[in-house]
């Protein structure tokens, strides 16, 4: 219960923005988000990268060395901790917004995996942050999950002291398989409600 009271502070943190305007939903983001979530279930590192943002790909020192920590990354998920990415869920019902030149989207993620020799199951939540640079880009991604945000002062100077990135600081939820779906469907009903709710605006800092 404590873990979804979390990601429903996460939605009404990204419905309270304020000084930013609301564009429309963009299908070429949601197309990108489709393949970006592709590429982590069936663990293609290459086709991963080229839907992450560069100013992500910069700071992890260029293109060759991105490429190098992701494989080590998703080998040691599957490899050490015997861990398989089986669904990636998107919540993908927020507003696309705009400050400046960058449109910007946050979309929490559910991981649900499996580990192997073990009836348990883990869900991971992620806060994955789309981004296009003008008009005519592509929409790109960043898991602000493991950027800090001195991190992202320097790569989106942007958005310095006007959005405040949201942390999930708790750990990923370990559960038996038989209590996923359940706790799962929790989880999204939370989310639905807090949509509905239309909290006090939060001036960021």
């Amino acid at each position: 219960m404590q873990r979804i009271k979390v990601i429903v502070l996460f939605i009404v943190l990204m419905l309270t923005g304020s000084n930013m305007s609301y564009a429309q939903e963009d299908t070429a983001l949601n197309s990108a988000l489709e393949k970006m979530t592709q590429a982590v279930v069936t663990n293609n590192p290459q086709e991963y990268l080229q839907h992450t943002s560069p100013r992500l790909i910069k700071a992890m020192g260029g293109e060759e060395n991105s490429l190098k920590l992701v494989k080590e990354s998703l080998s040691t998920l599957k490899d050490v901790h015997h861990i398989t990415i089986d669904t990636v869920i998107n919540y993908n019902k927020l507003d696309v917004m705009k400050l400046e030149n960058i449109s910007f989207k946050f979309i929490p993620q559910i991981m649900l995996t499996s580990v192997a020799d073990t009836e348990e199951s883990i869900l991971i939540i992620t806060n994955l942050l789309a981004i296009k640079e003008n008009d005519s880009a592509e929409w790109k991604f960043i898991d602000t999950n493991f950027v800090g945000d001195e991190e992202i002062d320097i790569m989106i100077p942007e958005f310095k002291d006007r959005v405040k990135i949201p942390r999930l600081a708790e750990e990923p939820l370990i559960l038996p398989k038989k209590e996923v779906q359940k706790v799962l469907q929790n989880m999204l009903n939370f989310l639905d409600e807090s949509l509905k709710q239309k909290p006090a605006a939060i001036d960021y800092p």
